[in-house]
C-alpha cells in the first residue's frame, strides 16, 4: 500500500544523503587543500634546515675548527670534541630528513585526500601530525621568535592532523572511500 509520508521521507532521506556526500566531498577536498598548504610549510621549514646544516657542516670542515686544528690541546678534549660535534651534527641531520619526510608525506596525503584514495596513508599521516608537537617544541628553546613560529605550526599541523583523523572515522566519509563511481572532486 503506497502511503504519502512512506515517499516524502524516502525523497527526504535521499536528499539528505546527496546533501552529506556534497558536503563530506567538500570536507575532503578542504582537508587536502590544508595538507597541501602545511606541506609546503613544512617544505620550506625542512630547506631551510637543510640549508642551516650545509652551512654548519662547510663552517665546521673548512674554518679550522676541527679538534686536530688545536696542537697544544690534549686528546681527550680532542676526542670528546669530536664526539660531541658529531652526535649534534648526526641528530640535526636526522631532524632535517625527517622534515623531508614529513613534508612529503604531508602532500601526498593532500592529493590522496582529493583524489578519496588512500584513507589508511591519510589516517597514518595525520597521526604522525599529531605526533610532531613534541619535538619541534623542543628544538625551539633557542630564540623566543623562533619558538613561537614553531609552536604555532605545531599547533596548527596538530588541529590538522586531529580534524583528519575525525573525518576520516565518519561512516559516511568512508563509504565515500569504498565507493570510487561518485563524482571526483574538482
Amino acid at each position: 500500500m503506497f502511503s504519502v509520508s512512506n515517499s516524502v521521507s524516502s525523497v527526504f532521506k535521499f536528499h539528505n544523503k546527496k546533501m552529506t556526500t556534497e558536503k563530506d566531498i567538500r570536507r575532503l577536498n578542504l582537508l587536502g587543500i590544508l595538507h597541501y598548504v602545511l606541506g609546503g610549510i613544512t617544505t620550506a621549514l625542512a630547506f631551510i634546515g637543510t640549508l642551516l646544516f650545509l652551512f654548519l657542516v662547510c663552517f665546521w670542515t673548512g674554518m679550522g675548527l676541527r679538534g686536530d686544528s688545536f696542537p697544544d690541546s690534549g686528546r681527550i678534549w680532542t676526542i670528546g670534541m669530536s664526539a660531541v660535534v658529531s652526535m649534534l651534527f648526526s641528530n640535526f641531520g636526522v631532524s632535517v630528513l625527517l622534515g623531508w619526510c614529513l613534508a612529503i608525506c604531508m602532500l601526498k596525503s593532500g592529493r590522496k585526500l582529493r583524489a578519496r584514495k588512500g584513507r589508511i596513508f591519510s589516517m597514518v599521516v595525520a597521526g604522525l601530525q599529531c605526533v610532531t608537537t613534541p619535538f619541534f617544541f623542543r628544538a625551539a628553546d633557542d630564540a623566543y621568535r623562533v619558538q613561537i613560529i614553531l609552536a604555532l605550526f605545531c599547533l596548527t599541523t596538530t588541529m590538522l592532523g586531529t580534524l583528519t583523523l575525525i573525518t576520516l572515522n565518519k561512516q559516511s566519509i568512508k563509504e565515500l572511500y569504498k565507493h570510487p563511481s561518485l563524482p571526483p572532486s574538482p
